[in-house]
């Protein structure tokens, strides 16, 4: 059974999904009529708190179940985001190395731009070789949100750890 929920972030109205005890979508939407015929899940509370928590900087990883519908391939690429750390950035390149296909770097974009699952699975924290922001589905504007933000929480709590 499908259910979903939206969330109100300062990225937009966020839609979760859920399929069968996994989440399989995270997207922006601005079907903020769909928020009225959402059939919400534990899950689905869990993923919203955890999302509140990280726009909050009080949370860097998750743990909520993902399920990946894709091929071999983008599979392969967004298990590899998963790995990247809270506050890090991977190259495109670096990406395509990891996954032992070194010459895909442009399968590895294409493989985030069809990524589903946003900031769970974080395919904002790949940037291009020479340090530019490269492409983000959600548009720049948001990848250099969620970009900074975690610049941001990772200072903060770097700074505070040393005092």
């Amino acid at each position: 059974m499908l259910y979903r929920k939206f969330f109100a972030s300062p990225i937009g109205m966020l839609k979760i999904v859920e399929e069968d005890g996994f989440i399989i979508e995270v997207s922006v939407t601005d079907d903020e009529a769909g928020a009225e015929s959402e059939n919400s899940s534990p899950l689905l509370e869990n993923a919203c708190m955890q999302l509140q928590e990280y726009f909050a900087g009080k949370r860097k990883s998750f743990d909520v179940p993902v399920k990946f519908h894709g091929t071999a391939f983008q599979t392969a690429v967004w298990q590899q985001l998963q790995k990247i750390p809270y506050g890090e950035t991977r190259s495109y390149q670096d990406i395509a190395v990891a996954i032992d296909n070194p010459k895909s770097v442009r399968a590895v974009g294409q493989a985030n731009n069809k990524n589903c699952i946003i900031i769970f699975v974080p395919c904002h924290r790949v940037i291009n070789k020479n340090g530019t922001l490269g492409g983000f589905a959600c548009g720049t504007d948001i990848k250099t949100f969620l970009l900074n933000l975690e610049k941001m929480n990772s200072f903060f709590c770097s700074t505070l750890d040393n005092q």
